[in-house]
């Protein structure tokens, strides 16, 4: 199903538990690099502590602002 859609698992990022501040800026600087490749970043998981930095590096990638958070009770947000 994945495959239709062209889409392709770019691995987890490495976080260290506790530290938010360095979670935003790990978080943040691997959904730029997946905007910048025209892609649209998918985070799975988590909270407030993914969909932030997602919208932030979607918001400061030029001619992006969309990206897509997964929240764990099986809801979908999409924002564009």
């Amino acid at each position: 199903m994945l495959s239709l859609l062209g889409a392709v698992d770019a691995g987890d990022v490495a976080l260290v538990p506790g530290r938010i501040d360095d979670a935003f800026v790990r978080i943040e600087a691997a959904a730029e690099r997946i905007l910048e490749l025209g892609a649209v970043p998918v985070g799975i998981g988590g909270d407030g502590s993914v969909s932030l930095p997602l919208m932030r590096a979607a918001a400061r990638t030029k001619g992006s602002g969309r990206a897509a958070y997964r929240q764990p009770h099986r809801r979908v947000s999409l924002h564009a």
